[in-house]
């Protein structure tokens, strides 16, 4: 039993820490209103881009 509650944090501490959430951790222990201006990802910009021309286009056509 005491191994698989073992095994379950085991996993969790790694889902936690692939997923980024263990860098952010500190900031969010600490309540920090997120003093840092909003910068978006590059990727993100270029996929919201790609949305839009692609909705755009779309309505167009109409």
């Amino acid at each position: 039993m005491i191994a698989l509650v073992g095994l379950s944090l085991a996993v969790l501490f790694f889902i936690l820490y692939r997923s980024g959430i263990l860098e952010e951790l500190p900031r969010l222990l600490r309540g920090a209103p997120g003093d840092a201006p909003y910068r978006p990802d590059p990727e993100e910009e270029r996929r919201l881009e790609a949305y839009k021309d692609f909705f755009e286009d779309d309505s167009e056509k109409d």
